[in-house]
């Protein structure tokens, strides 16, 4: 009779305690995802200044990867210990990335990928005495494109990757400024 007692306190404390620790592991496999995001940034920062050419973290629906610009071949997958860069977007997590620079970053490498097309943004010209002469264009790639680029002088583009699971818990990977590093930063429930 004991026995059944206390195995029938110990069913009622599991059926209490089972939905928090489902919640608990969701909210693990957010912040695991967005370390791995974290992960793919420093790796892709450390490429772009060790091999002194841009790389690239690209966000597709289902998958996170980093590519490397390299002469002829734009967006070539980079390879580690055999096998592309990447990591899948886990099950029921959906990821919005936003650009967080105020103006337009200038295009500088050609040729540009073929899934992107640049937009002509006018300028006004400024000479050194600060006078404005004239009106030129910047070619960007517009900012819904999918993609974070590491130059190799160190410097990145400033953007907000925010997780969100199906309980409604966020995770946000930032980075504020071009010098910055990505970093979790969680955001209110």
């Amino acid at each position: 009779m004991e026995l059944i007692l206390v195995m029938l306190i110990i069913t009622i404390i599991a059926g209490i305690l089972a939905p928090s620790l489902g919640r608990f592991t969701a909210g693990q496999a957010l912040n695991n995802f967005g370390r791995q995001i974290v992960g793919l940034s420093q790796y892709a920062r450390a490429q772009a200044i060790s091999e002194a050419r841009v790389c690239y973290l690209n966000f597709d629906s289902g998958k996170v990867y980093v590519t490397i610009d390299s002469p002829g071949a734009k967006g070539k997958p980079l390879l580690g210990m055999g096998s592309p860069l990447s990591v899948a977007v886990p099950t029921g997590i959906k990821m919005q990335v936003e650009q967080n620079a105020q103006t337009p970053q200038p295009v500088m490498l050609l040729p540009w990928p073929a899934n992107f097309q640049p937009q002509a943004h006018p300028q006004p010209n400024q000479l050194l005495d600060g006078t404005t002469v004239g009106v030129g264009s910047i070619w960007v790639f517009p900012p819904s494109a999918a993609f974070v680029q590491f130059q190799p002088t160190g410097r990145t583009d400033p953007a907000t990757i925010l997780l969100t699971d199906n309980s409604g818990h966020k995770v946000q990977v930032v980075c504020d400024l071009p010098t910055d590093r990505f970093h979790i930063q969680e955001a209110a429930r």
